[in-house]
């Protein structure tokens, strides 16, 4: 069902196809998505807001902000299956919860899904879990976990979250933050904060390499594991700390241009790169499952699961499928 006036339109129910404006003066309408909403298309609009969960399958295209507002707990999460863009700002109001009831303790807490890159000047997410790249100028990610790099050009603050990688102009890495690739650039110092998290208890500002073992079994961690792994696993102090990344990881180069760029990576102390090579492919794979999936026929879909069971682990197959039964 659609209700439109002049400035606002809203949009609940199931819907057939996307919804853009048909003449200049529909380009400065505001789209608000009322639950229940499932809208089999895209959208563009001026702002973007929300009222529930539901899900839009196209790319979602706003000339000014889109303004989120996290569900009831336990409700529909609000679901963006080809990305989100906007002008000016992308944010989801604040709220605060315990880590342990949002996707870093559970990935089916999570109040926002979204399947593709998120791109604005402004980016804010909290208890969000994207399948795709963050781009903007500044960008803050709390209590998320991102399946593609971090790329702001000038802020980027991310806490207590699990990521790719990053690059930014001033990167501050605030509490217990996962990295799945072992680098990351910023123009300015990295920064590491400690933090208190919504009731009063202090993390400590630590990032870890999210490393895979060399075996592929079904028993080991997955690359979704928040465990450390590496090191001499007879030496639980050596098996603990061997994957923390620190100031020491950090070296600072000259650019071609000769400003000053501070590169973050495990190059000083790895003797064998090959597990990581090994782990840029795993994601490379991962992501094309995901976004390609959808676009096979049946017997292709068949034959796409079969492989996967053989390139990935009990964590990671729950993943692609917790994926999959969203679109």
């Amino acid at each position: 069902m659609t209700n439109i006036d002049k400035n606002n339109v809203t949009l609940t129910g199931e819907m057939e196809g996307s919804f853009y404006p048909s003449c200049q003066s529909e380009i400065l309408r505001n789209v608000l998505l009322k639950s229940p909403y499932y809208l089999k298309g895209g959208i563009l609009s001026q702002n973007l807001a929300n009222n529930g969960g539901g899900t839009v399958t196209g790319p979602v295209l706003a000339s000014a902000e889109v303004t989120l507002v996290q569900p009831a707990r336990k409700s529909e999460p609000l679901r963006f299956l080809s990305g989100i863009s906007a002008t000016i700002s992308i944010s989801v109001e604040e709220e605060a919860k315990p880590l342990e009831e949002t996707v870093i303790g559970d990935m089916h807490n999570t109040a926002l899904i979204i399947r593709g890159d998120v791109v604005s000047e402004m980016v804010k997410l909290e208890n969000a879990l994207i399948f795709g790249n963050i781009r903007g100028r500044q960008i803050t990610v709390v209590n998320s976990i991102i399946i593609g790099s971090l790329l702001a050009e000038d802020e980027l603050l991310v806490e207590n979250s699990k990521f790719v990688s990053f690059s930014g102009g001033h990167v501050v890495l605030r509490g217990n933050n996962g990295c799945w690739l072992p680098y990351g650039t910023s123009l300015a110092p990295i920064e590491f904060e400690d933090v208190s998290d919504s009731r009063g208890k202090k993390i400590y500002s630590q990032l870890r390499y999210l490393a895979i073992k060399n075996t592929r079994d079904k028993e080991s961690k997955g690359m979704w594991s928040s465990k450390i792994t590496g090191g001499n696993e007879d030496n639980q102090e050596s098996a603990d700390t061997a994957m923390l990344l620190g100031p020491g990881d950090i070296k600072k180069h000259k650019t071609r241009e000769g400003k000053d760029i501070y590169a973050l990576n495990i190059a000083r102390r790895a003797l064998n790169l090959a597990p990581v090579e090994e782990e840029i492919k795993t994601i490379e794979e991962f992501l094309r499952g995901i976004l390609m999936y959808e676009h096979l026929d049946k017997s292709s879909q068949e034959r796409e699961r079969k492989e996967w069971e053989k390139k990935f682990r009990t964590e990671e197959l729950e993943l692609l499928q917790y994926t999959l039964d969203l679109i």
